[in-house]
């Protein structure tokens, strides 16, 4: 198991560098390697590559111990009596310092596969009691759900929702004390931020410096009713990868002196480099034929119905809806929020920046942007 090879390989590098375990002696440093190769072996998996190298004593203690395989609870005592020796003379229960323990950081838990993700999870369940022993989780809940979701049984009534229900009380039950991440509430700060970090670090962009690129972006994100545009991904990881298609993209930018046209002229590089960062299948089209940008507005103006709508439109989800008032003369509307889940990926975040900019551009504006070679 990998947890038990990562425990195992500290408790040698500290063998090495930290005087106090040093006092407690070859033999039981040796002995308590072995102890984490045999938990290894009797969970099935692969542990540290150089367990060869634990020398005899501990090769005589795995055939002393292991004539037979061992229990669960076997394995748990193991591993208790091998953190204690790791925490040995660091834990005083009269002293008022705080009790050291060890802790384990498992992320990204939500890139596994399903089956693996809930394996762990399923394995790790065995472990939380482990006195002076804490495991923190790094994942996507959502993402983490779904794995528990697809290896559940369905419900009676076959309902999808009920099925998530139940995976989320699972997942509750391990996770008893958690921390949510807040979301950023200025993306475009933080993008602004990439941008000007690597401009100012660099100066590589000749296209634009940080006195243009902190008076674009005062403007940009400004609707012609002077009220904030939110139309960015709420997560400083895809805020990065859009920084960096757009600095290496700045020198598309037309030379000019005029704030308006600087800023329409950013406003589409912004908005090609958001379709290439998130929307692949869009994107690959909307390259191939411009003319694709008049079908853009009319699927956020809510003028697509299901049966025309293309199959890559149907697979993003837009952050607001538009109500056509059909008691005006020319066409007005109404903006209706979505409420989606700001963690999504298929969300088209851009649309009300794209929709701001539609009266002032044409599909043609979006050409050399288009054709840049990525």
């Amino acid at each position: 198991m990998a947890l038990l090879s990562a425990i195992r390989e500290e408790f040698g590098r500290i063998a090495k560098t930290t005087n106090w375990l040093k006092k407690m002696g070859d033999v039981t440093i040796r002995s308590l390697l072995a102890m984490l190769s045999d938990i290894g072996k009797f969970i099935q998996f692969e542990v540290m590559p150089d367990a060869a190298k634990v020398q005899a004593f501990g090769e005589q203690w795995e055939k002393d111990h292991l004539a037979s395989k061992l229990t669960t609870d076997t394995a748990l005592e193991f591993l208790q009596e091998a953190i204690n020796i790791l925490l040995r003379g660091s834990i005083n229960k009269n002293s008022q310092s705080p009790t050291r323990r060890v802790v384990v950081f498992i992320d990204d838990l939500d890139r596994c596969e399903p089956e693996a993700a809930y394996k762990l999870l399923e394995g790790l369940k065995i472990y939380l009691h482990l006195e002076n022993c804490v495991f923190i989780l790094g994942m996507n809940q959502r993402a983490v759900e779904d794995a528990i979701a697809s290896r559940l049984p369905k419900s009676l009534e076959n309902q999808d929702h009920i099925t998530r229900i139940r995976a989320a009380a699972y997942l509750e039950k391990i996770c008893q004390n958690v921390w949510r991440l807040p979301l950023p509430e200025d993306p475009a700060k933080i993008l602004q931020g990439w941008i000007g970090s690597q401009i100012g670090n660099q100066n590589q962009n000749a296209a634009i410096d940080l006195n243009q690129l902190n008076q674009l972006f005062a403007t940009v994100f400004i609707d012609k009713n002077g009220a904030t545009i939110k139309c960015l991904p709420p997560n400083p990881r895809r805020l990065k990868g859009l920084a960096n298609f757009l600095l290496r993209h700045l020198d598309l930018l037309p030379e000019t002196t005029d704030p308006n046209l600087q800023k329409r002229d950013f406003r589409n590089l912004l908005l090609v480099a958001y379709v290439f960062q998130f929307h692949h299948d869009l994107f690959v089209r909307w390259q191939y034929e411009p003319k694709l940008y008049s079908l853009l507005l009319r699927w956020l103006r809510s003028e697509l119905s299901d049966e025309i709508k293309p199959i890559f439109l149907k697979a993003l989800q837009l952050p607001e809806s538009l109500i056509r008032d059909a008691s005006t003369p020319t066409p007005s509307y109404n903006v209706q929020p979505n409420y989606p889940d700001p963690g999504e990926a298929n969300l088209f975040w851009i649309a009300p920046l794209l929709l701001d900019m539609a009266e002032q551009h044409v599909a043609a504006d979006f050409i050399p942007y288009l054709k840049c070679q990525s």
